[in-house]
């Protein structure tokens, strides 16, 4: 799963609880304290980094999105589980030894 998540890519995921536009994603930021609140000072949890490339700007983990854009970003990134089936031919193929 992708750690570091820029405004941009927040706007572009659709995410429930989370405004519509970068700009509006960095307003919420910056009311909420993601970079300067008393839950993160400092940095120190590692909940944001300075984006690098063109542009510049910030980037955020997972942690300090509202719990409904959360949920959903863990939802639509989580790897889906094999079927019965698929797993049963994964191990038909493999042989004896490889199966131990």
């Amino acid at each position: 799963m992708q750690e570091w998540w820029s405004p941009a890519d927040l706007v572009a995921l659709g995410l429930p609880g989370l405004p519509t536009t970068d700009r509006a994603i960095q307003i919420m930021a910056d009311r909420k304290g993601w970079r300067t609140g008393p839950q993160y000072p400092d940095n120190e949890k590692g909940v944001w980094r300075r984006r690098a490339g063109r542009g510049g700007g910030y980037e955020y983990r997972i942690d300090v999105l509202p719990i409904a854009a959360r949920s959903a970003l863990v939802m639509r990134t989580a790897k889906p589980t094999p079927t019965r089936d698929q797993r049963a031919e994964a191990k038909a193929a493999l042989s004896r030894e490889e199966r131990w």
